[in-house]
């Protein structure tokens, strides 16, 4: 006997999206992706240029580190984010090479 019957368009859609929302929440992302209000792990900086690498790091972003996305600006670039006690204004091209993960 079924729970509930399966033309229930509600239920139907609250568990697809309980779904989605928990591979979310369990996929790797780029910084760049998070909503506001996002409270997420960094899991790497992926990047070849060395200096951006450098700048990142020398900010507090560092694998491990925790960050939340506060705002975004009204075109979307730049982003302020808050790496522990400091807040860093990140364009997008370069949030795009810190990859995040679900807050631990």
């Amino acid at each position: 006997m079924a729970i509930f019957n399966k033309n229930d368009y509600y239920l139907r859609f609250f568990l697809i999206r309980l779904l989605e929302i928990t591979e979310m929440t369990s996929q790797n992302h780029g910084l760049h992706e998070l909503a506001v209000n996002t409270v997420s792990q960094i899991v790497s900086i992926d990047t070849e240029n060395k200096e951006l690498a450098s700048r990142l790091l020398s900010l507090g972003l560092y694998p491990g580190a925790s960050v939340e996305v506060l705002r975004a600006a009204p075109m979307g670039d730049p982003l302020q984010v808050r790496c522990g006690a400091t807040l860093i204004s990140i364009r997008l091209r370069e949030a795009q090479y810190i990859t995040v993960g679900a807050a631990q």
